[in-house]
């Protein structure tokens, strides 16, 4: 996902320890671009010591501090700065606060005192999340029997800081279905890099997706699934051994299993294949009777559908064109005769439907590649850039609208779905794109100053959709009166591309994921009037405006590749 291999870092980390190479995270919380802020950190990791004998207040909450950023089992030697009754109450695997970096422990007459600004936080499964807020902790020192300064007021988790967890944790995606079953979902979490990091990852697995993602995603029908052992060999085969009780999963609920845990363990540092056991038994993959599996073994459940690379669609000359962009970037073919004046188009995954608005901003209009005619679906004022979700329903909305007024059709004959919204606030919509799975929506809501980025989740219900709980995110680390987001779209299953436009008129693409643990700026930032971004996993991102569409072809390097465009989109 987010991370990079970090090659000599995590050999002198992990060297015997796991076969192949590791990654390391190298985001953290949100940080903007600095071309002097290197991404790979050379340090490697101080062990953590017990307390010395008649060290003072600050080095034992130094040092109580340094123990809880470096990982140990049931963290024993962060224990040894805390008395008997604080250990005991103190629990570790809660979830953590990452606090700002340069931030250090101060002293005051009776106890010592961390002040720190809180930039995210971890729960108990890795999952980050982006919470500003300010801390003050009071570790209450007290000397024990021996005249040793011990702590007696731990916090509730772990405080580390932004560079324990951007050197120290390591970034995974773990993978469940959608509830339709067409597609896995990614859910990222953060965890410690240590020696068990797979059984780490299959035992989050197991315990189902975080709280906010888990309405979007199916439930077991057969109750909880346990793994006894997790085991990474030397060639890079991930074996799992189940309890007893899997062996009574229907195929089809076994089928899931293995799909979700086959995409989860794949993505982990030097697996290639993923074995089953269940009761000591050896697992074959319902229907097809494979043992040593892969994500290949279940096509078309990709959360970004590699399988089916997007197709590069303008507007231009009052038609619509497609690009074979796998050949080169000039050839065009005129589609969709029956779209005619197109504005700002959306293109379903399969190429199947093409939607586009009026150039008057006030019809969305749906055609077929051959077709020669076109009808409405859908109308309104200033309608923005529709979008196809993986599951084929066309998503559309008026400009300067709310969440709760989108429009959502599904089926053959894009009959108009039941459409709910929960936990959404009532501003105005600027833009919007579906995640390539389907089950998150990225929305850009209108502010008085400034604009706001962050995701829904989608729900589906039968012949239902809901839209909920939307997660704000910080595209910068301060807020900039002036600034506006223009455009957003998925770049991975868990990272968007966003257009901002600041306010000395330059603008910008940010990259960004979806919890903020990552925010940077990579360019053009020299080309005025951009507006649109075609962004989809796989493919090199577009934006367009100025002279035309420019391709992205590195961090603040965008060619100017499709002169005299109007829009331009990918399908999927």
């Amino acid at each position: 996902m987010r991370c990079r291999l970090r090659e000599a870092l995590v050999g002198l980390l992990v060297a015997g320890l796991l076969a192949g190479c590791a990654t390391v995270p190298t985001s953290g919380p949100v940080r903007t671009h600095d071309a002097s802020d290197q991404q790979v950190n050379s340090s490697v990791q101080v062990a953590p010591v017990p307390p010395a004998d008649g060290a003072s207040e600050m080095l034992v909450v130094e040092g109580f501090l340094h123990a809880m950023g470096t990982d140990q089992t049931d963290y024993q030697i962060a224990r040894q700065y805390l008395t008997p009754a604080a250990s005991e109450a103190w629990h570790p695997e809660t979830g953590a606060s990452v606090y700002a970096d340069g931030t250090l422990p101060t002293e005051t007459e009776s106890s010592v005192v961390l002040l720190a600004t809180v930039v995210g936080t971890l729960d108990s499964g890795g999952g980050y999340q982006e919470l500003p807020s300010q801390l003050r902790h009071d570790f209450g020192l007290v000397k024990n029997a021996q005249g040793q300064w011990r702590i007696s007021h731990p916090p509730r988790g772990l405080l580390i800081s932004r560079y324990h967890f951007t050197t120290f944790y390591t970034g995974v995606e773990l993978n469940f279905l959608d509830r339709t079953g067409v597609s896995l979902v990614p859910d990222p979490r953060f965890f410690p890099l240590r020696a068990d990091l797979p059984g780490t990852a299959v035992r989050a697995q197991l315990a189902g997706a975080n709280r906010w993602l888990a309405p979007a995603v199916r439930k077991w029908d057969s109750g909880t699934i346990t793994a006894e052992r997790v085991t990474l060999t030397a060639k890079g085969l991930l074996e799992i051994s189940l309890a007893a009780s899997a062996k009574s999963l229907p195929d089809k609920e076994r089928r899931s299993l293995m799909a979700e845990l086959v995409q989860t363990g794949v993505g982990l540092p030097g697996v290639t294949a993923v074995r089953f056991l269940a009761d000591g038994a050896v697992w074959t993959l319902p229907g097809a009777g494979a043992t040593d599996l892969t994500p290949r073994d279940f096509p078309g459940l990709s959360p970004t559908a590699d399988q089916a690379p997007g197709r590069l669609f303008v507007s231009r000359d009052d038609k619509v064109h497609q690009f074979d962009i796998d050949v080169n970037w000039s050839d065009a073919v005129p589609v969709a005769p029956g779209l005619t004046r197109p504005g700002a188009l959306a293109v379903r995954g399969d190429l199947g439907q093409i939607a586009t608005v009026s150039q008057d901003g006030r019809r969305v209009l749906l055609s077929a590649p051959a077709a020669a005619a076109s009808r409405v679906v859908a109308s309104g004022s200033g309608m923005l850039r529709p979008d196809f979700s993986r599951q084929g329903e066309l998503w559309v909305l008026g400009g300067a609208t709310r969440a709760r007024d989108f429009i959502v059709l599904g089926g053959s004959d894009s009959h108009r779905l039941e459409f709910t919204v929960s936990k959404l606030p009532n501003a105005s919509v600027r833009a919007f794109a579906l995640s390539p799975d389907g089950s998150r929506m990225a929305l850009i809501l209108r502010g008085d100053d400034s604009d706001q980025l962050g995701i829904a989740r989608v729900v589906r219900t039968g012949d239902a959709v809901g839209l909920e709980e939307f997660r704000s995110l910080a595209v910068f680390s301060s807020i900039e009166a002036g600034r506006r987001l223009l455009d957003v779209g998925w770049t991975t299953g868990t990272q968007m591309l966003a257009l901002v436009s600041h306010p000395d008129q330059a603008l910008s693409v940010v990259r960004i994921d979806q919890d903020a643990a990552l925010s940077e700026d990579i360019g053009p930032n020299e080309v005025r009037g951009l507006s649109e971004l075609a962004v989809v996993p796989g493919r090199p991102a577009v934006v367009r405006g100025g002279a035309g569409a420019y391709r992205y072809e590195g961090d603040f390097n965008w060619k100017l590749t499709l002169p005299n465009v109007d829009h331009v989109a990918y399908s999927g």
